[in-house]
């Protein structure tokens, strides 16, 4: 069934819309444009905060005001 769906709908990147090997992937291009996070994020949503990660959970200020799921 995969096979016959993706013959119909060929895999294509997320970004711009060319052919991709998988589902969900990212072309040569859009990989190597892609600005990734690096460094110390909330442990809850993923914003990027100052200073160095320690290894130990961290929330961001929104995130110790406002209850996440």
């Amino acid at each position: 069934m995969g096979a016959l769906l993706h013959l119909v709908y060929p895999p294509q990147c997320l970004t711009c819309g060319k052919m991709v090997t998988t589902d969900f992937g990212l072309c040569g291009t859009c990989w190597r444009e892609t600005p990734f996070i690096s460094g110390l994020v909330c442990d809850l949503c993923g914003t990027p905060m100052p200073g160095e990660d320690l290894g130990k959970p961290e929330h961001c200020d929104d995130c110790l005001t406002i209850a996440r799921p």
